[in-house]
């Protein structure tokens, strides 16, 4: 007997649900199970929904392998019903997963995939663009980007949908609003746009309690740096989510706690210790929070020695040391060595044109792929043991003040 199509959209119904109210594994099961109802039935029109749903679930559990494929299956099961509009937000949805999870390189790629701004998936591709100019440490255009984005959700009307995704989308791309500020250095302006996300989204009816969890998090954060009070309402519950990336974020309220109650460089470096692994985790906001603790509590680096023969890179971080050849990448190892050369002289760092050009020099290159090009190398890098060691300057790059050249 063929299985009803209202009865499964009920089912994906009760799967977003259990989500917005922070139940992670029973919205991905929910959604599991309609994914291999519809698959049953030959209703490829709500598998591409559900895969999208279960997309997701595996993402709010920390299955980025899972969430990826997940969304790419889904956009592929609506293009071959029709359904472009919804493909472009599973396209958007995988732009969001590469940022979130570090591939600058796949991100860029996604990108640069041509979606209607007018459209819902345009707007949303807008917002996540800005996340991926925040990666990069391009903090105007990733501001840039999340007004944008903003302004043409509204534009598409999507704040007046029954389930109010358009109004949740918006509300997110604020908060990243603030993220942003609060990591160019506007702290005042960081915590009142927090603030402002908040109310808004506490006046949605459906929990959202992620987007919720996170922003009263951020506004935790900046609130302790400001040494401002906090609202009656705005303190920290563990017990309500213990979700994986709740408990991540009570390890960073904890250090943030006692760096802003921290007196002495021994209980500063102390309270960093819960920081340390936060760079390598792969969820883009226990980064950014380990950052800004990092930046405004004077949070002390270990030095890190770095050898560099023009081919064969050393890193040595304590006791422990890596090598990594460059002799087959002669792109990456002459951004290496430029780098380099300038931290000998005075580490004011290097600008985008003049890295461009000794990376591949007497190639013809326009410069927006000149800069997408150099952008992927950077990343490459970092993925390769560089993460902390590469900085962004205003206009280009650098080797952090930890880094001490082997002579």
């Amino acid at each position: 007997m063929q299985l009803g199509v209202t009865n499964l959209t009920e089912l994906l119904s009760t799967a977003a649900r259990s989500a917005l109210a922070g139940r992670y594994d029973e919205a991905h099961a929910i959604a599991d199970c309609v994914v291999q109802l519809a698959t049953l039935h030959n209703q490829p029109a709500v598998a591409a929904r559900a895969r999208f749903a279960r997309s997701e679930g595996a993402y709010m559990r920390g299955d980025f392998a899972g969430a990826i494929a997940d969304a790419q299956d889904a956009r592929r099961l609506f293009l071959s019903v029709g359904d472009s509009l919804s493909a472009d937000l599973a396209t958007t949805r995988e732009l969001f997963l590469s940022v979130d999870q570090g591939d600058l390189v796949s991100a860029t790629e996604l990108a640069q995939r041509p979606l209607n701004r007018a459209t819902v998936g345009g707007a949303i591709q807008q917002g996540y663009i800005g996340n991926l100019m925040r990666a990069r440490g391009d903090w105007a255009s990733a501001a840039a980007h999340y007004d944008g984005a903003v302004k043409s959700l509204a534009q598409a009307s999507v704040a007046n949908a029954e389930d109010g995704r358009g109004t949740l989308y918006a509300t997110a791309f604020r908060m990243d609003r603030g993220i942003t500020a609060a990591l160019a250095g506007d702290l005042p302006t960081a915590l009142r746009t927090l603030r402002r996300a908040r109310s808004s989204l506490r006046a949605l009816q459906g929990g959202h309690t992620h987007l919720d969890h996170l922003l009263s998090h951020y506004i935790r954060l900046t609130a302790r740096i400001l040494k401002a009070p906090l609202r009656d309402d705005e303190a920290f519950d563990p017990t309500n989510d213990q979700s994986s990336r709740n408990l991540v974020i009570a390890a960073l309220e904890r250090a943030s706690c006692e760096l802003a109650s921290a007196r002495t460089l021994s209980q500063r470096r102390n309270a960093a210790r819960a920081l340390c692994l936060q760079p390598e985790t792969p969820w883009e906001h226990a980064r950014l929070s380990a950052q800004l603790l990092r930046r405004f509590h004077s949070i002390p680096t270990e030095e890190i020695w770095l050898d560099f023969d023009g081919e064969t890179l050393r890193l040595v971080r304590g006791s422990l040391q890596q090598v990594m050849s460059l002799g087959d990448r002669p792109s990456l190892a002459r951004i290496v060595a430029l780098l380099v050369q300038h931290s000998e002289i005075d580490n004011e760092g290097v600008n985008t044109q003049r890295l461009i050009a000794h990376a591949w020099p007497e190639e013809i290159i326009l410069p927006s792929a000149a800069r997408n090009r150099l952008y992927v190398a950077i990343a490459t890098l970092r993925a390769m043991g560089l993460r902390d060691l590469i900085v962004r300057t205003n206009d280009g790059y650098a080797l952090g003040t930890s880094v001490r050249l082997v002579c």
